[in-house]
């Protein structure tokens, strides 16, 4: 009887496809995951910039250090 279990297990490969996609979906998560907070502080740097244009008396300064980001500071009137 066991031998018999043995060889249907052997045989039947329908939930094969299943655990493909399974696996690949799990690898995909993960990837997903890492990049996730590289896109999250670039798209809030974008609004950011974008709030910043909207808002009056107020321009965007890059970071001088080469990374990316920045800072909106207010303009004293008068001042280019």
């Amino acid at each position: 009887m066991l031998n018999r279990c043995v060889r249907l297990l052997k045989r039947d490969t329908r939930a094969q496809d299943l655990i493909e996609y399974a696996i690949m979906i799990g690898v995909l998560v993960v990837v997903l995951i890492m990049i996730a907070p590289s896109v999250t502080k670039s798209v809030y740097t974008i609004f950011k910039r974008v709030e910043c244009v909207f808002t009056k008396d107020h321009k965007w300064v890059d970071r001088t250090d080469g990374l990316s980001g920045g800072a909106c500071v207010a303009v004293k009137k008068g001042a280019k």
